[in-house]
Parts: structure tokens; C-alpha cells; sequence
């Protein structure tokens, strides 16, 4: 049978294989999977608060910064740059 203007009938692209569409489905379910075994023993565990002992407090700190010795600086920064030059 010919076509309209005397070409053969076009034929239809046979259907391509859906396989690759099912393995992504099927990680995306196994990733999810994994991550809901995961924090279903683990469970969620919160970021400790701010009231939790242990906690360095703003005197701790500047105790801290107090202590760090930085009088022999400007002798160390004139030993650099005397090498650099």
C-alpha cells in the first residue's frame, strides 16, 4: 500500500524499553529505604542546647584570651621581615 504521495507507509517506532525508568525507581525506593532503617535504630538526636554543661562561659573565654602571650610579637614579625627581604 502506498502513501499519499507515492512513498511506502511510514511505519511507527517500535516502543523503547521502559527498564531504565524501573532502575531508578528502584534506588530512589532502596535509597529511602536505607535512610528511614537508618533513622529508625538511630533515631534523631537533637544538637545539645545551650544549657548543657560544659560550655565555656564568656569569662571562661576571655580567661582564655588573656592567658596567650603576644609581647615578643613584634620581635618574631621583624625576624620575618629582615628573611623576606
Amino acid at each position: 500500500m502506498c502513501g499519499m504521495n507515492g512513498n511506502q507507509p511510514q511505519m511507527l517506532p517500535a516502543p523503547r524499553s521502559k527498564t531504565w525508568v524501573w532502575a531508578v525507581i528502584a534506588v530512589v525506593a532502596i535509597v529511602a529505604l536505607l535512610f528511614a532503617v537508618y533513622y529508625y535504630y538511630y533515631g534523631y538526636t537533637p544538637a545539645p542546647s545551650d544549657t548543657a554543661e560544659g560550655l565555656d562561659s564568656t569569662a571562661a573565654i576571655e580567661q582564655d584570651l588573656q592567658a596567650i602571650d603576644i609581647e615578643g610579637l613584634d620581635v618574631e614579625l621583624g625576624d620575618i621581615e629582615k628573611e623576606l627581604q
